[in-house]
């Protein structure tokens, strides 16, 4: 599971803008996580994989057929997923008050999605990434608090110089059908 979580955290960190929905999923795969690991109190690793995949799966729906409630929603769970990863990586208490950064950096990252989308949604994704690799390679203190930040940084240009060449690619123009050409008569 490591593996898959540190492919996911590079996959967002460098294309979270155009595989909007891919963090749409890894935030409802987090909630789903969440709900089933700490809200019901499910011990069966089987059964928090299954709430997984169902957040998963919601969260990519929701991305294709509602695109801005998705992203609010995945705004609010990245945000403060990424803000309780550094409250601890900080070394800062944990426990009963993890939903205090949580809270602040869901309500962060929601505003942040609503005001200014695409740039939000670069930056949470990059954030969201950053935090699945941090997890992934363990760093603690200030080298993590360090490499989390280079990692968002790293993810924010690559994001932004590919948006730009986006923006520059001129707009594909729908091909016009040929029309006939008739051939000339002798009346002419």
């Amino acid at each position: 599971m490591t593996f898959v979580y540190f492919l996911l955290g590079v996959i967002l960190l460098i294309a979270g803008r155009k595989l909007y929905w891919v963090f749409s999923a890894m935030a409802g795969m987090v909630a789903g996580l969440y709900i089933g690991g700490v809200v019901l109190d499910v011990q069966n690793q089987i059964w928090q994989i299954v709430f997984a995949v169902i957040g998963a799966i919601l969260g990519a729906l929701l991305a294709v057929g509602l695109q801005k409630l998705a992203i609010a929603v995945a705004g609010f769970i990245g945000g403060g997923y990424g803000a309780v990863f550094l409250w601890q990586t900080i070394g800062l208490q944990s426990g009963n008050i993890e939903w205090v950064p949580f809270i602040l950096g869901g309500v962060i990252g929601t505003i942040l999605v609503v005001v200014v989308f695409e740039y939000a949604l670069i930056g949470l994704s990059a954030w969201a990434g950053a935090t699945l690799i941090g997890q992934q390679i363990d760093l603690a203190g200030w080298v993590g608090v360090a490499a989390f930040i280079g990692m968002i940084i790293a993810g924010v240009v690559i994001q932004s110089v590919t948006m730009v060449a986006d923006r520059k690619k001129p707009p594909k123009t729908p091909k016009t059908p040929k029309t006939p050409i008739t051939p000339k008569t002798q009346e002419e």
